[in-house]
Protein backbone atom coordinates (compact mmCIF):
# COMPACT_ATOMS: atom_id res chain seq x y z
CA UNK A 1 0.00 0.00 0.00
CA UNK A 2 0.94 3.64 -0.09
CA UNK A 3 3.67 4.95 2.15
CA UNK A 4 3.48 8.70 2.73
CA UNK A 5 6.50 10.37 1.19
CA UNK A 6 7.72 13.96 0.95
CA UNK A 7 6.76 16.77 3.23
CA UNK A 8 3.40 17.28 1.55
CA UNK A 9 4.19 21.00 1.39
CA UNK A 10 5.44 21.11 -2.21
CA UNK A 11 2.32 22.88 -3.41
CA UNK A 12 3.66 23.73 -6.85
CA UNK A 13 4.38 20.09 -7.63
CA UNK A 14 0.81 19.12 -6.87
CA UNK A 15 -0.59 22.07 -8.82
CA UNK A 16 1.57 21.09 -11.79
CA UNK A 17 0.29 17.52 -11.56
CA UNK A 18 -3.26 18.80 -11.49
CA UNK A 19 -2.71 20.90 -14.62
CA UNK A 20 -0.99 17.98 -16.34
CA UNK A 21 -3.98 15.87 -15.37
CA UNK A 22 -6.21 18.13 -17.46
CA UNK A 23 -4.12 17.35 -20.53
CA UNK A 24 -3.59 13.66 -19.79
CA UNK A 25 -4.78 12.09 -16.58
CA UNK A 26 -2.96 8.78 -17.08
CA UNK A 27 0.40 10.48 -17.59
CA UNK A 28 -0.07 12.76 -14.57
CA UNK A 29 -0.99 9.78 -12.38
CA UNK A 30 2.07 7.78 -13.43
CA UNK A 31 4.38 10.77 -12.92
CA UNK A 32 2.86 11.31 -9.47
CA UNK A 33 3.29 7.63 -8.59
CA UNK A 34 6.96 7.71 -9.59
CA UNK A 35 7.50 10.85 -7.51
CA UNK A 36 5.87 9.14 -4.56
CA UNK A 37 8.10 6.04 -4.80
CA UNK A 38 11.15 8.34 -4.76
CA UNK A 39 9.90 10.06 -1.61
CA UNK A 40 9.43 13.41 -3.34
CA UNK A 41 5.62 13.43 -3.25
CA UNK A 42 2.89 12.22 -0.93
CA UNK A 43 0.74 9.68 -2.88
CA UNK A 44 -2.42 10.78 -1.11
CA UNK A 45 -1.79 14.38 -2.14
CA UNK A 46 -1.13 13.20 -5.70
CA UNK A 47 -4.53 11.50 -5.67
CA UNK A 48 -6.28 14.55 -4.21
CA UNK A 49 -4.68 17.02 -6.63
CA UNK A 50 -5.45 15.03 -9.79
CA UNK A 51 -8.97 14.01 -8.71
CA UNK A 52 -9.88 17.54 -7.64
CA UNK A 53 -8.86 19.03 -10.97
CA UNK A 54 -10.70 16.31 -12.88
CA UNK A 55 -13.91 16.85 -10.91
CA UNK A 56 -13.65 20.62 -11.37
CA UNK A 57 -13.38 20.05 -15.13
CA UNK A 58 -16.35 17.66 -14.99
CA UNK A 59 -18.45 20.39 -13.40
CA UNK A 60 -17.32 22.89 -16.02
CA UNK A 61 -18.33 20.68 -18.95
CA UNK A 62 -21.65 19.77 -17.34
CA UNK A 63 -22.64 23.39 -16.71
CA UNK A 64 -21.43 24.39 -20.16
CA UNK A 65 -23.94 22.00 -21.69
CA UNK A 66 -26.59 22.94 -19.14
CA UNK A 67 -26.30 26.69 -19.81
CA UNK A 68 -25.64 26.79 -23.55
CA UNK A 69 -28.09 24.07 -24.53
CA UNK A 70 -27.87 22.01 -27.70
CA UNK A 71 -27.92 24.99 -30.05
CA UNK A 72 -25.10 26.78 -28.27
CA UNK A 73 -22.97 23.65 -28.01
CA UNK A 74 -23.32 22.87 -31.70
CA UNK A 75 -22.60 26.49 -32.58
CA UNK A 76 -19.44 26.88 -30.53
CA UNK A 77 -18.45 23.31 -29.71
CA UNK A 78 -16.91 22.54 -33.07
CA UNK A 79 -13.71 24.20 -31.91
CA UNK A 80 -13.27 21.53 -29.26
CA UNK A 81 -14.59 18.59 -31.24
CA UNK A 82 -18.22 18.65 -30.12
CA UNK A 83 -20.56 18.06 -33.05
CA UNK A 84 -23.71 16.22 -34.15
CA UNK A 85 -21.80 12.95 -34.60
CA UNK A 86 -20.77 12.85 -30.95
CA UNK A 87 -23.91 14.25 -29.32
CA UNK A 88 -26.90 13.11 -31.40
CA UNK A 89 -26.46 9.34 -30.78
CA UNK A 90 -26.52 9.70 -26.98
CA UNK A 91 -28.69 12.76 -26.34
CA UNK A 92 -32.13 11.07 -26.71
CA UNK A 93 -31.27 8.49 -24.03
CA UNK A 94 -29.21 10.74 -21.75
CA UNK A 95 -31.84 10.90 -19.03
CA UNK A 96 -32.40 7.14 -18.99
CA UNK A 97 -28.80 5.97 -19.30
CA UNK A 98 -26.97 8.84 -17.62
CA UNK A 99 -25.44 6.59 -14.95
CA UNK A 100 -24.16 4.07 -17.50
CA UNK A 101 -22.79 6.81 -19.74
CA UNK A 102 -20.97 8.59 -16.92
CA UNK A 103 -19.41 5.41 -15.51
CA UNK A 104 -18.20 4.22 -18.91
CA UNK A 105 -16.82 7.66 -19.75
CA UNK A 106 -14.75 7.57 -16.56
CA UNK A 107 -13.40 4.07 -17.11
CA UNK A 108 -12.45 4.52 -20.77
CA UNK A 109 -10.73 7.28 -22.73
CA UNK A 110 -12.03 10.07 -24.94
CA UNK A 111 -15.70 9.94 -23.91
CA UNK A 112 -15.81 12.18 -20.85
CA UNK A 113 -16.32 15.61 -22.46
CA UNK A 114 -19.09 14.60 -24.91
CA UNK A 115 -20.91 12.70 -22.16
CA UNK A 116 -20.70 15.47 -19.55
CA UNK A 117 -21.81 18.12 -22.04
CA UNK A 118 -24.66 15.91 -23.24
CA UNK A 119 -26.01 15.15 -19.77
CA UNK A 120 -25.81 18.89 -19.12
CA UNK A 121 -27.82 19.61 -22.25
CA UNK A 122 -30.34 16.95 -21.16
CA UNK A 123 -30.60 18.62 -17.71
CA UNK A 124 -29.75 15.45 -15.82
CA UNK A 125 -29.74 16.51 -12.13
CA UNK A 126 -26.37 17.90 -11.07
CA UNK A 127 -26.30 15.96 -7.79
CA UNK A 128 -26.69 12.70 -9.66
CA UNK A 129 -23.98 13.63 -12.16
CA UNK A 130 -21.43 14.76 -9.58
CA UNK A 131 -22.07 11.73 -7.34
CA UNK A 132 -21.43 9.28 -10.18
CA UNK A 133 -18.50 11.31 -11.50
CA UNK A 134 -16.91 11.37 -8.04
CA UNK A 135 -17.31 7.63 -7.58
CA UNK A 136 -15.87 6.98 -11.03
CA UNK A 137 -12.97 9.34 -10.40
CA UNK A 138 -12.08 7.62 -7.13
CA UNK A 139 -12.08 4.21 -8.82
CA UNK A 140 -10.18 5.29 -11.93
CA UNK A 141 -7.51 7.57 -10.49
CA UNK A 142 -7.16 5.52 -7.32
CA UNK A 143 -6.65 2.23 -9.15
CA UNK A 144 -4.25 3.69 -11.73
CA UNK A 145 -2.24 5.42 -9.00
CA UNK A 146 -2.04 2.27 -6.90
CA UNK A 147 -1.00 0.08 -9.85
CA UNK A 148 1.54 2.65 -11.04
CA UNK A 149 2.95 3.01 -7.54
CA UNK A 150 3.38 -0.73 -7.11
CA UNK A 151 4.90 -1.05 -10.59
CA UNK A 152 7.32 1.81 -9.93
CA UNK A 153 8.36 0.18 -6.64
CA UNK A 154 8.97 -3.15 -8.39
CA UNK A 155 11.42 -1.62 -10.92
CA UNK A 156 13.34 0.63 -8.53
CA UNK A 157 16.39 -1.63 -8.74
CA UNK A 158 16.78 -1.12 -12.50
CA UNK A 159 18.97 1.46 -14.17
CA UNK A 160 17.54 4.87 -15.09
CA UNK A 161 17.08 3.99 -18.77
CA UNK A 162 15.61 0.57 -18.04
CA UNK A 163 13.12 2.17 -15.63
CA UNK A 164 12.26 4.81 -18.23
CA UNK A 165 11.57 2.18 -20.89
CA UNK A 166 9.49 0.12 -18.46
CA UNK A 167 7.43 3.14 -17.40
CA UNK A 168 6.89 4.19 -21.02
CA UNK A 169 5.78 0.66 -21.84
CA UNK A 170 3.37 0.67 -18.92
CA UNK A 171 1.96 4.02 -20.00
CA UNK A 172 1.40 2.81 -23.58
CA UNK A 173 -0.28 -0.38 -22.35
CA UNK A 174 -2.56 1.64 -20.09
CA UNK A 175 -3.57 4.08 -22.84
CA UNK A 176 -3.97 1.32 -25.40
CA UNK A 177 -6.19 -0.67 -23.05
CA UNK A 178 -8.41 2.35 -22.40
CA UNK A 179 -8.91 2.99 -26.11
CA UNK A 180 -9.47 -0.71 -26.80
CA UNK A 181 -12.21 -0.90 -24.16
CA UNK A 182 -13.72 2.26 -25.65
CA UNK A 183 -14.15 0.47 -28.99
CA UNK A 184 -15.85 -2.48 -27.30
CA UNK A 185 -18.47 -0.65 -25.23
CA UNK A 186 -21.51 1.40 -26.16
CA UNK A 187 -22.62 4.34 -24.07
CA UNK A 188 -26.24 3.52 -24.85
CA UNK A 189 -27.46 -0.11 -25.18
CA UNK A 190 -28.68 -1.08 -28.67
CA UNK A 191 -32.39 -0.71 -29.29
CA UNK A 192 -34.62 -3.65 -30.22
CA UNK A 193 -34.73 -2.30 -33.77
CA UNK A 194 -30.93 -2.21 -33.99
CA UNK A 195 -30.64 -5.74 -32.61
CA UNK A 196 -33.22 -6.96 -35.11
CA UNK A 197 -31.51 -5.16 -37.99
CA UNK A 198 -28.09 -6.51 -37.03
CA UNK A 199 -29.55 -10.00 -36.76
CA UNK A 200 -31.02 -9.76 -40.24
CA UNK A 201 -27.75 -8.40 -41.61
CA UNK A 202 -25.83 -11.28 -40.03
CA UNK A 203 -28.30 -13.78 -41.45
CA UNK A 204 -27.94 -12.36 -44.95
CA UNK A 205 -24.15 -12.35 -44.72
CA UNK A 206 -24.15 -16.04 -43.74
CA UNK A 207 -26.20 -16.87 -46.81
Amino acid sequence: MFVAGGSGSNLWSYLTLGVLGLAHGYLATIVGAVGATEGKLNPWMVFVSISTVHLAADNLWYFLGHLLGLGGILKYGGRIGLNHQKIDPILPEAQVYASRMLILSKLTSGMAIPVLVTVGVAHVPWRKVIAIATAGEIVRTGSILLLSYQFAVSIQGLSFWARSVALLGGFLVLVGSAYYVRRLVRLVPPTAEEIHRDGKTEGVSRK
